[in-house]
């Protein structure tokens, strides 16, 4: 089907690196959350979920790939310096990007930075135990007050909307608290790499749940080789 559009979407694990300079005090506070030993099991299936992405991807054709990117509000050289830089923090996810870009593919701005600003001071604001602001800061744009995640959201979607042409492939690297699927075009055929819905659990288990086995079997799916694609 050459007009067809696809996106495989990955509801990415973000490891430390991913978080920039905040990366180290918000590992340390989830670590004082959790526990050391339950987040160090956390980090193992961070790097085992990227190998198993990355063994998925690179086994692909991937010349022309669009790749759409959570965080990522440039693209060009400016983007694949970006991404450089995110590979060589040690990001296993901004490693596979750069692997992909080797490869023939392509990325596409995804983010609007006014919005990714605004949440970076969230959450330092946070981490400093000061009031957030959970709605988008936008006066500019007339309609009802919307929360920062849906506003973000709905940029992504409209970035992949307007950009995955069709009879193009697209690559969708979002933290899987977001909704975007449901706002895309609905002749956007989309393929989850990893279930949106099993990322979500595995962090609610990790997070409130007591029970060591429930959220290391989950960790262990996630982990597993993708198949059946």
């Amino acid at each position: 089907m050459p007009d067809v559009r696809s996106l495989l979407y990955v509801p990415v694990l973000h490891a430390e690196a991913d978080m920039g300079h905040l990366g180290h005090a918000l590992a340390q506070r989830a670590a004082q959350l959790v526990g050391e030993k339950r987040w160090a099991s956390h980090r193992e299936f961070i790097y085992r979920f990227w190998q198993a992405v990355s063994d998925y991807f690179l086994a692909l054709d991937l010349k022309g790939l669009r790749i759409y990117q959570d965080g990522l509000a440039v693209d060009g050289e400016v983007g694949q310096r970006v991404v450089e830089e995110g590979a060589r923090r040690g990001s296993p996810n901004y490693q596979l990007l750069r692997e992909l870009l080797r490869h023939g593919a392509v990325l596409q701005k995804t983010e609007d930075p006014g919005l990714l600003l605004q949440e970076q001071q969230n959450i330092k604001l946070q981490m400093e135990g000061g009031p957030v602001s959970v709605t988008r800061e936008t006066p500019s744009r007339p309609g009802p007050e919307i929360s920062l995640l849906e506003a973000r959201d709905r940029f992504i979607a409209g970035a992949i909307n307007h950009t995955l042409r069709e009879g193009h492939v697209g690559a969708l690297f979002l933290g899987a608290h977001h909704e975007v699927i449901p706002l895309l075009d609905p002749d956007i055929l989309v393929d989850q790499v990893k279930p949106q819905a099993q990322v979500k659990s595995y962090f609610h288990a990790l997070l409130h749940e007591a029970d060591d086995a429930r959220w290391l079997a989950l960790g262990e799916s996630l982990c597993a080789p993708v198949v059946g694609r």
